[in-house]
């Protein structure tokens, strides 16, 4: 495995970074527009876009969460990283992170995890997001 450079790094974000931030924005886009006009499915959980970022709400839960976007470097590859936060005091603590590649394979938990689901075709990819992270939520003691 070669070295991350100053020039490969200028050269995957020059090639991919702005595309990978904007499909980014669009995946949390798809998921916010699915679950806002889903109303009669979740009615009892808030989920919207703020500031191109999503926001996650449980109110009988009293759950609140929200992602962070940024990119990353693994193993040569440009990759962007949503991190989900939820809010103690003054001080965030991450539960639950998903990977988008620059082929749209987007991965939950880890960038190797499977299975690899492919952003542009999947089937139920809103349900398939929203049940990840509630299940991070819940494993990590949340609600």
């Amino acid at each position: 495995m070669s070295k991350l450079t100053f020039s490969g790094v200028s050269s995957l974000l020059s090639k991919h970074g702005d595309d990978l931030q904007y499909q980014t924005k669009w995946m949390l886009e798809r998921v916010s527009n699915y679950w806002t006009k889903s109303r009669t499915k979740n009615s009892q959980i808030g989920v919207e876009l703020r500031e191109s970022e999503l926001y996650v709400s449980i109110p009988q839960c009293r759950f609140e969460c929200t992602s962070e976007s940024r990119l990353i470097f693994k193993n040569n590859a440009i990759l962007s990283e949503v991190t989900f936060f939820v809010q103690d005091n003054d001080a965030k603590s991450a539960f639950h992170k998903l990977y988008v590649n620059q082929d749209l394979n987007v991965n939950f938990g880890t960038p190797t995890r499977d299975p690899v689901v492919d952003l542009e075709y999947s089937i139920n990819f809103e349900e398939n997001f929203m049940n990840e992270l509630i299940q991070a939520a819940s494993e990590a003691d949340l609600i």
